[in-house]
């Protein structure tokens, strides 16, 4: 069974001229690398493509301490999702859904409505 494991050491940093902020992302944000390759497996027929990006919130005032996997899918023909955070997506596997297979239909669905 697929057991996501989440990073907690992912912050926004910012000041406004006081002393620095440092608030954390929320890790349901933040799938650790392995979780991310094991989600991409049982994925596998989605054609899942990984990057990485910045969580949430950055520029100006405000500073991400790192990166997270982010993940979208694509039918083999050209019509792809936007790319959501790997965490997320692990999380509804788990969490969100009644029945595992609603994601892969969930997925299907988005991907029949580009075409």
């Amino acid at each position: 069974m697929f057991k996501p494991q989440f990073r907690d050491d992912v912050y926004i940093e910012y000041s406004f001229g006081g002393a620095p902020t440092k608030v954390q992302v929320n890790p349901l944000y933040c799938l650790t690398d392995d979780s991310t390759s094991e989600l991409v497996k049982l994925l596998a027929a989605f054609n899942p493509q990984v990057d990485t990006a910045i969580p949430l919130i950055s520029g100006g005032p405000f500073h991400a301490t790192d990166v997270v996997n982010i993940i979208k899918f694509s039918d083999g023909a050209g019509h792809e999702t936007e790319w959501k955070y790997a965490g997320l997506i692990a999380n509804y596997w788990n969490h969100g859904f009644p029945e595992a297979y609603a994601l892969a239909s969930a997925i299907n669905d988005i991907i029949a409505s580009m075409g």
